[in-house]
């Protein structure tokens, strides 16, 4: 059992010995900052998954603004298999990890659907041997029950192979057993009750690495967004960081549990978040002076929001960062100070009470001067609306940290999001010098009703002084 105070206590004794970036592979239940211990006690540069409860909307936990919240994508590596149906009835190219042989060519074998030989979701000790044994099984896949676990039950009853058909629309678990579509999974069951001897056959292709349209696609687990439930009265909503590779990592596992082996191919935020860790760790070390607001500032504006065909990266505007070396140099860094934060306390509605958890002493927020949630300083614009539309503005502020002293950045790239939503920079143009480091700018999003419920949509706007090209996605959310 892991116990809050105990995490941490390990990220005080990390601070003591002069760490600068922590990564946290976990996640918690609240979507409350006042009610994440561990969201209160990140005081250095840490980064944090924010869960694989998704897609559903409001999904994502840990995703207080002075942590980096990594969301997962898939990457263009892949294990496809076909899953062939007897009576003529179809071919479905699916996901494995399998690396055995093939059936003979040709021939095929027995199937039954799990809850024909008593559990349709294949949980161990529930199958029945006399009519598993010799036979490939669908399951369907739950929230509680690993494709591993599935697939042991299988093999334990005396079946010779498991077609699993995943939670969700996409495949999001890839283990030695073969991974469905929902949809397939459905079509596979149909069979298996229309016929009286249903038969297929499994053929393995071990691994393909192509330019996929799948590849940088956010996975059907990562989470989406996260809503503070006080932050509603500021109409503001936060995305995710970034996403980077979780999909088939392959990692050192250990012999204490199953599957006993030394390596193993596993996917998930645990598996995101590292590779943002250690990006932060090499930038750190090459830029010494940057604070974790910076380091935050030069990944999230240098991440690129295209896939490998250069077409937008399906569920989420911030994206990886391909070329990493591009954040030693991000010409343009959205920087946020203590008091930044307490604002932003402050537009959350919080108590004394609730600001002292943060700051170690009550803060009265009728004292200081009310600011708008959205307008932390922070690299993305999100906004909230109404069902009939509306009018949100946002504010940001920008250093200048090019070699240019005095460059010129203009807004050179936008992109609206889809539907009634309409945007506007002002200025769009910013001119920096030796005494105007840092300059503002503000970004309106005029909204009308969506065209469909729930209403998602995005676009960015692109700052650049003809070198730099500074990105910042914008989002709006009619709730």
């Amino acid at each position: 059992m892991q116990y809050t105070s105990d995490i941490l206590a390990g990220m005080d004794a990390a601070i003591k010995d002069g760490v600068y970036v922590i990564s946290l592979s976990i996640v918690g239940p609240s979507t409350n900052l006042s009610d994440e211990p561990i969201s209160i006690g990140s005081c250095v540069c840490v980064r944090w998954e924010p869960g694989n409860d998704g897609p559903d909307s409001c999904t994502a936990n840990n995703l207080a603004p002075w942590v980096i919240a990594v969301g997962a994508s898939s990457i263009n590596r892949r294990f496809p298999t076909q899953v062939v149906l007897g009576h003529n009835q179809g071919i479905y190219v699916d996901i494995s990890l399998y690396l055995g042989q093939n059936m003979a060519a040709g021939s095929f074998g027995p199937l039954v659907y799990g809850d024909n030989a008593g559990s349709s979701t294949c949980e161990n000790g529930k199958l029945f041997p006399n009519r598993v044994t010799g036979k490939m099984v669908l399951c369907y896949g739950t929230k509680n029950t690993s494709p591993i676990d599935q697939e042991t039950a299988i093999r334990q009853a005396g079946g010779i192979g498991a077609i699993i058909s995943t939670r969700h629309e996409y495949g999001d678990s890839f283990e030695s057993s073969v991974d469905i579509l929902r949809a397939d999974g459905n079509t596979i069951y149909a069979y298996t009750q229309r016929v009286v001897n249903p038969v297929a056959r499994i053929d393995f292709y071990n691994t393909v690495i192509s330019q996929s349209p799948s590849a940088l696609r956010v996975t059907t687990f990562s989470t989406s967004r996260a809503v503070d439930r006080t932050s509603l009265l500021g109409r503001s909503s936060r995305p995710i960081d970034m996403i980077s590779p979780r999909v088939d990592m392959l990692a050192a596992w250990t012999n204490a549990t199953s599957p006993y082996t030394e390596f193993i191919i596993i996917s998930g935020t645990s598996m995101a978040c590292p590779h943002v860790s250690g990006i932060a760790a090499m930038l750190k070390v090459a830029r010494p002076n940057w604070s974790p607001v910076v380091v935050k500032s030069a990944l999230m504006t240098m991440a690129m929001p295209s896939n490998l065909r250069t077409s937008a990266i399906n569920g989420q505007p911030v994206g990886p960062l391909d070329h990493p070396n591009r954040a030693l140099d991000p010409g343009l860094m959205y920087d946020a100070t203590a008091d930044d934060y307490i604002n932003f306390l402050c537009g959350l509605g919080y108590t004394p009470n609730q600001t002292a958890q943060f700051t170690g002493t009550p803060i009265d927020c009728s004292t200081r001067r009310r600011k708008a949630v959205g307008d932390l300083n922070y690299p993305a614009f999100s906004m909230v609306f109404g069902r009939s539309g509306g009018q949100v503005t946002q504010r940001r502020r920008v250093t200048n940290v090019g070699a240019n002293t005095n460059a010129v950045y203009k807004v050179v790239s936008f992109v609206e999001p889809p539907g009634t939503t309409l945007v506007r920079v002002a200025p769009s143009s910013l001119t920096f010098d030796a005494q105007s480091k840092t300059l503002g700018y503000e970004v309106t999003l005029s909204a009308g009703p969506p065209n469909n419920w729930p209403q998602y949509s995005w676009g960015w706007i692109e700052w650049s002084d003809g070198r730099h090209h500074v990105r910042s996605p914008v989002i709006s959310i009619w709730e």
